[in-house]
């Protein structure tokens, strides 16, 4: 942060940041979609309970970025393997292209 003199960045007293809960009732049903895959896509390893395993987070996850991307079958193969890749036990990688290929021909944008 800058502080008086505005050519030198100098740390400052840290504010205490609380989490306070998101009320969600307002919130359209597209936004609590976006918040749960990227929460999965930066967090793999804390999220992917939440779709009931692994597969089905990479599965989901693959098929809302194929349809925010209109059909981009190489961002999404990309993102999938990149998913794949931050947790503790990946889905090798041979593995993960043959279901992978079988998602795409599922997944409609």
């Amino acid at each position: 942060m800058f502080n008086n003199n505005p050519n030198k960045y100098q740390p400052l007293d840290k504010q205490a940041h609380s989490q306070t809960p998101v009320d969600i009732s307002n919130t359209p049903k597209y936004a609590l979609v976006a918040r749960k895959m990227l929460l999965a896509m930066f967090d793999p390893e804390n999220s992917y309970q939440a779709f009931g395993g692994w597969d089905n987070m990479l599965t989901d996850v693959g098929g809302w970025v194929y349809r925010q991307t209109h059909g981009d079958i190489k961002l999404t193969g990309d993102i999938v393997a990149t998913v794949n890749a931050l947790g503790s036990d990946p889905i090798d990688p041979d593995e993960l292209k043959v279901k992978f290929k079988s998602w795409v021909n599922r997944w409609t944008y």
